[in-house]
């Protein structure tokens, strides 16, 4: 609890109070300065109690804590893009979902602060279908019976939909592709098994109320 002036001079025999206020405040004056300090201290014992908290803690804290369960920074380019505080909030989630797109989506968002999505290239190869692994579409389709179906991954485009058109090379296409196997780093070749792409985007969507149209 907070202890003001007068609650401290409270504290004192009323004689005391008398005799204080006789010769000016002097003792109440002193007080206050108590007052401040002990202010001071319950505020640094506060932040002490969250300081054991990613969450709660202060900044500067946030590389100690990351210490403590071996979090290191993806080559110092957290701390200049955005806070690190995410991205150790979150270690122990990466290493349980190590591997999975999930998890490469997650720590593109805490580290860059910007929406983002992953997309494992292999899954837009048009290859043979083989009986023991079928593949399927991730989206559903409607039937002009207004059945939902899964249907098999095509391996040309469906010029009747443009939905899909309209999406080609994007984070969310699903149209697909023959394997090409030029080098990515030229900027060709990405649909290959082994590829996968990591899509960002800084803008968002910002709602108005009452604005004019």
């Amino acid at each position: 609890m907070s202890f003001t002036a007068q609650q401290l001079l409270d504290l004192l025999p009323a004689i005391y109070r008398i005799r204080d206020e006789e010769w000016g405040g002097p003792v109440q004056a002193l007080l206050s300065v108590v007052a401040d300090q002990i202010a001071v201290l319950e505020e640094d014992l506060q932040q002490l109690d969250d300081d054991q908290f990613i969450e709660t803690c202060a900044e500067w804290v946030v590389p100690y804590i990351g210490d403590l369960i071996g979090a290191r920074s993806l080559h110092g380019v957290a701390a200049k893009v955005v806070s690190a505080r995410a991205e150790v909030a979150h270690t122990i989630g990466y290493r349980r979902r190590k591997g999975t797109a999930a998890m490469l989506e997650q720590l593109a968002r805490d580290v860059t602060d910007w929406n983002a999505r992953v997309v494992e290239f292999f899954q837009l190869l048009a290859t043979t279908q083989h009986m023991n692994h079928p593949r399927v579409n991730v989206g559903h389709h409607a039937s002009r019976e207004g059945a939902v179906t899964r249907s098999v991954t095509p391996t040309l485009a469906d010029l009747r939909r443009w939905e899909p058109l309209e999406r080609l090379n994007s984070a969310f296409e699903t149209t697909a592709h023959t394997v090409d196997v030029r080098r990515i780093v030229n900027g060709d070749g990405k649909y290959n098994i082994q590829n996968i792409g990591i899509f960002l985007w800084r803008l968002n969507a910002y709602s108005h109320t009452k604005s004019p149209a």
